[in-house]
């Protein structure tokens, strides 16, 4: 088993359906630089980034052993709203390394990506700006983001999902120009930790196609499948956001009392 750096191609958006026993699973490599255990692994002939309860790091501020049940509840929450912006992800338990998320694999355009970091005289006029700073030599960087209509959706998927770890390495863009969103498992927290590189979209008002995506939307939030191993409270939470979010019909604003940012940023 080796490790595996993503390339270029499109994703599969099907939904993953039954899965193979796990003598049936092939372990291709394990994803580097990720703080939690990520396998790549073959099933039937397609591939699934699978993140196993037991190599969760434990985290002061979310149970121990709940992050993959979070990754599966935000998916599900992504369908509900019909954006498709996160890969289809089921929870599992007849696996190599036992319970865990498993997600169809996403491999990606590296060098397209919609968030970015520039330097001042490069910064599209299209892009939105986040935040400024410099370099080791001294020299000025912006975080910017792309206006898309795909990045607004997303933006409100994190202030939904109260996502504390929206690094732009996690958005990544297809073969086929599709945005498409991973690494879910540090979401849906009671307690306010929107962390996030999409601040573009802070205060503007929310176009009235996603509200109304939003509001039509059913997500199930008495769903047992959808929700063990998460709280009530932490159910009461994401109806409670859905419902500032439209009623006060805009992106929101940091809160001052959480970091507003990932680290890193990228």
């Amino acid at each position: 088993m080796g490790t595996f750096v993503r390339g270029p191609m499109a994703i599969d958006a099907e939904p993953i359906g039954p899965v193979a026993p796990s003598n049936e699973w092939n372990i291709v490599g394990q994803i580097d630089g990720a703080s939690n255990t990520v396998l790549l692994v073959e099933i039937a002939g397609q591939r699934f980034s699978y993140k196993p309860q037991s190599g969760e790091t434990p985290l002061w501020d979310f149970p121990h052993g709940t992050l993959g049940r979070r990754e599966r509840a935000v998916a599900a929450i992504d369908a509900a709203l019909g954006w498709d912006l996160v890969p289809a992800t089921t929870w599992v338990t007849d696996a190599p390394l036992g319970p865990g998320a498993l997600q169809r694999w996403v491999e990606h355009e590296p060098t397209d990506s919609p968030v970015e970091l520039f330097s001042a005289e490069a910064l599209p006029s299209e892009w939105i700006p986040v935040v400024a700073g410099t370099d080791a030599s001294g020299s000025q960087l912006i975080l910017a983001h792309e206006a898309s209509s795909e990045l607004m959706r997303l933006a409100v998927l994190d202030a939904l999902v109260n996502n504390a770890d929206r690094k732009g390495g996690h958005i990544l863009r297809c073969g086929d120009g599709r945005i498409v969103a991973i690494d879910h498992g540090i979401c849906l927290n009671e307690e306010p930790k929107l962390r996030t590189v999409l601040w573009g979209f802070a205060s503007q008002p929310i176009p009235d196609v996603i509200l109304s995506e939003l509001a039509e939307s059913d997500l199930a939030t008495d769903d047992p499948e959808l929700w063990p191993g998460l709280t009530d409270l932490e159910r009461q939470a994401l109806t409670a956001r859905r419902e500032a979010l439209l009623s006060d019909r805009t992106f929101p604003l940091p809160s001052g009392d959480w970091p507003a940012l990932p680290w890193p940023l990228m």
